[in-house]
């Protein structure tokens, strides 16, 4: 994998990455395997030979592998860095085609590291899950530091659909205290090891277009140009890092 790190600002910088063949073949396979299931004209659903279904569905193939992979490319090729992305992750400039190497672009934000306070330690103080998931909620932010690049606040209002909202206002300091506590529990899973799988983003992404009645090939372009689909997966993880809190604090 190469991989080439430039400055975008104080906090915000971009990736040039490409990734081998190799890389990505495994999840070209499997999703031919998925189409083949689809219908052909002049065969039976699910008979059409796979040569004639990677030609008719190729481009739609290679958009749904590129949509699976780069997230997971990104983050193992900032690891390799040693470097740490927050917030959204905005990809663009893909190219990807059959035994070719895929190449893209990752914009991303990252913040100096913090202190966790002893979570291990809170206990709930009663109430039901709702209320208990509130508890903690407060809890991690009244007793973490941590400082928030104002591009991350401004990203999570923009893919809210608020623009140009100044800075200290009721909907500025709601955006921040949203975007801190994403870090909190990322760094909660990062350290405990709870992980979110790309079947689980691709899960909520095809609900949600059902939910909306979007195309989901289309919904995913959008999310990967707009740093969407990390928000996503910040907020499952978000989820599944709750869930386990409340477990534990009991």
């Amino acid at each position: 994998m190469e991989i080439t790190i430039t400055d975008e600002g104080e906090h915000r910088k971009q990736a040039l990455i490409t990734a081998d063949w190799g890389d990505i073949q495994q999840d070209y396979d499997d999703l031919v395997a998925d189409y083949t299931k689809s219908s052909v004209p002049g065969f039976r659903s699910g008979k059409a030979p796979k040569s004639l279904v990677e030609r008719r569905y190729q481009r739609h193939i290679l958009d749904d592998v590129a949509s699976r992979c780069v997230q997971r490319i990104t983050r193992r090729a900032l690891t390799m860095k040693e470097m740490t992305a927050v917030g959204p992750i905005a990809i663009n400039d893909i190219i990807v085609a059959k035994n070719q190497p895929l190449r893209f672009t990752a914009s991303f934000t990252v913040v100096p590291d913090f202190n966790l306070p002893d979570y291990r330690a809170f206990r709930f103080t009663g109430g039901n899950e709702e209320q208990r998931r509130d508890e903690i909620c407060q809890w991690l932010l009244n007793n973490t530091t941590v400082s928030v690049p104002d591009e991350l606040v401004t990203q999570e209002l923009s893919l809210d659909g608020q623009q140009k909202i100044k800075s200290g206002s009721s909907a500025w300091q709601a955006a921040l205290k949203r975007v801190k506590l994403l870090l909190i529990l990322e760094k909660v899973a990062t350290q405990d090891g709870i992980e979110i799988e790309e079947r689980d983003v691709q899960e909520r992404i095809e609900k949600t277009a059902v939910e909306y009645g979007q195309n989901v090939s289309s919904l995913r372009r959008k999310l990967l140009s707009n740093g969407g689909m990390s928000r996503m997966r910040s907020l499952l993880l978000a989820e599944r890092t709750l869930d386990y809190l409340l477990e534990i604090c009991l």
